[in-house]
């Protein structure tokens, strides 16, 4: 991805106190474009049981009240993109991850057994991969 650096020539009769201000929101406003680039701007969604995730949930923080299941979109509505399932406890239940279209890694699901455990996501349009 091609990184996005603000170089814009502003005039001198703004005042320099207007003008620094203007560069500094063009230089927080480019950041956030590279962050969204870089995936680093994510939505998360915190959970303790069954969950069907949205195209937007790219972080699925969960800590299982019981044995659930976690659906991921179908990786041909992903592709590209990222999903990270993360347990945030230290329970024994499992937590088995599936998507509604397309194989992980060759399998219908994985589990996630460990306290603590993540799981990444990548999808490449047919299926997903993990990371």
């Amino acid at each position: 991805m091609k990184r996005v650096t603000p170089q814009p020539i502003l005039p001198r009769e703004m005042g320099e106190n207007w003008r620094l201000e203007v560069l500094r929101l063009l230089r927080e406003y480019s950041d956030a474009i590279n962050q969204a680039a870089d995936h680093r701007l994510s939505e998360f969604v915190s959970i303790t049981g069954a969950y069907t995730s949205g195209e937007n949930d790219h972080v699925i923080l969960v800590a299982p009240s019981g044995t659930c299941t976690i659906t991921i979109p179908a990786a041909s509505v992903m592709r590209n993109k990222r999903v990270v399932v993360k347990r945030t406890n230290n329970t024994t239940h499992v937590v088995t991850i599936q998507s509604t279209s397309g194989n992980i890694d060759d399998a219908a699901s994985v589990t996630l057994t460990t306290a603590y455990q993540p799981r990444e996501f990548f999808s490449d349009g047919a299926d997903w991969h993990l990371i």
